[in-house]
Formats: C-alpha cells, structure tokens, sequence
C-alpha cells in the first residue's frame, strides 16, 4: 500500500531548540491515489496540536499580511463566481481563524459560523465560532468552507465524514488545498512544511475524494492563486 518516498526522515529544522521538541519528518507515497502524507509520530502531533491551540504556528491571519490579504481576495471572487447570491445562506468555515472571511460573507448577507481551535486568536466582533467542529452540534448549511485548512487535518478520512453531516443536502463544499505538482516534479525542498500532513496535486486530490466521498469534486486550479500558495511569501 505505502512505498517509501525520497523525502524520508527529512529535518525540519536546525534549531536545537526545534530538533528537542519535534522528531524528524517521514513521508510516504500512498500509491491508491498518488498523495504524498507525512506519516505523522506522536510527538510531532502533540507539538502540532499544541500549536494549534496556541498561536505558535505558521498561522497569519488574512488581515495581518499583504500575502494572505490578497489571497482573500481572490479566495471570495472564486466563491464569488461559483456561487451568485449568498443573502441568507447558512455558511460553516473550519479553520477560520479571526474569522476574517466570515466577516466579508456576513456583509453579503450570509448567516456566518466558524470553527477555530486557537484560543489566543483575537477573534473579529460579531462572529459566532467554535472551537471544536463536533460543538456546532446539528446545524445544516448551504455552504462549507475550509482555506489551506485540508493539508493540516490529523485524519483526513473522518474530517471528510464529519462535516458531511453539517451539509444541507443540495449543500456545497468550496475550497482551497496549495498544489505540489510543481515541487513534487522537481524535488523541490520547499515541498516540505511540517504544519502540512498531506501533499496534493490536482490528479491526486480528485483521486482521493472519489475513494473517500460522495462528492463530485469539480478542481479549479487558479494559476494566481496556486503561485501565491507555492511561494508563501508572506
């Protein structure tokens, strides 16, 4: 099922500091659908999920760069596009943040909920959010959305499982996953991010909800947006 992949036990970084509190990354190819997952030890989980309940990880909300504020931009306008009027719709974002998106759909007359699991995020007024998904309880909604949120998750399989349940049923699912295939071709180094579990390129993601999902997954692949989400310049 796995083969080993050229990657293998690369080190994050060289910070001693880093080196006591996170093992070494191991990635693996899982050849059923050509993903690229980090195959994750226990220590390196319970750093990440530290983090995460933190604000000690890479995350900069959308209003704090110039980066992640156009990537907004261009974000909503692909929303936009695929979805025309969004007055009174039922949206859930996982992984929100402050809830910055959350703000821009509710001034367009969407009913926003959020779920973020850092606690020390100053979260935007007016903006319901969660901190864990399983406390929106049973709410449905038109909409969910997820930004860079999908190559984070512990357990792709059950997230996949979990918030179909929170999805009206001629409900939508919109989001945005950085694509590898470049840096995948190339050896590129830059690949590595160790926050990042899973490796997509468009082929492999389409492979992966078709195995996974009951979902027609329809694959955008946004040349602006993809070169943002490979440079991370922030």
């Amino acid at each position: 099922m796995y083969s080993n992949y050229l990657l293998k036990k690369f080190p994050v970084y060289k910070f001693s500091n880093f080196k006591k509190k996170v093992s070494k990354l191991d990635f693996e190819l899982y050849e059923k659908n050509g993903t690229i997952f980090q195959r994750l030890k226990k220590k390196n989980e319970l750093f990440l999920k530290k983090n995460y309940s933190s604000k000690i990880s890479n995350s900069i909300q959308m209003n704090e760069s110039k980066h992640r504020l156009k990537h907004s931009k261009l974000f909503m306008q692909k929303l936009n596009s695929k979805i025309k009027n969004l007055k009174n719709k039922k949206v859930l974002d996982i992984g929100c943040g402050n809830g910055f998106l959350l703000f821009k759909l509710s001034r367009k007359g969407a009913k926003v909920v959020g779920v973020e699991s850092s606690q020390n995020i100053k979260k935007i007024k007016g903006i319901k959010i969660y901190d864990k998904l399983e406390d929106v309880d049973n709410q449905k909604f038109d909409l969910i959305i997820h930004n860079c949120y999908l190559e984070h998750e512990f357990n792709l399989k059950r997230f996949i499982k979990t918030k179909i349940k929170f999805l009206k049923k001629d409900g939508k699912i919109f989001f945005c996953v950085p694509d590898n295939k470049r840096l995948i071709r190339d050896g590129d180094a830059n690949l590595i991010n160790h926050e990042h579990l899973a490796y997509f390129t468009k082929a492999s993601l389409k492979n992966y909800f078709l195995k996974n999902s009951r979902f027609s997954l329809k694959i955008d692949n946004d040349k602006a947006t993809k070169e943002m989400l490979e440079k991370e310049e922030y």
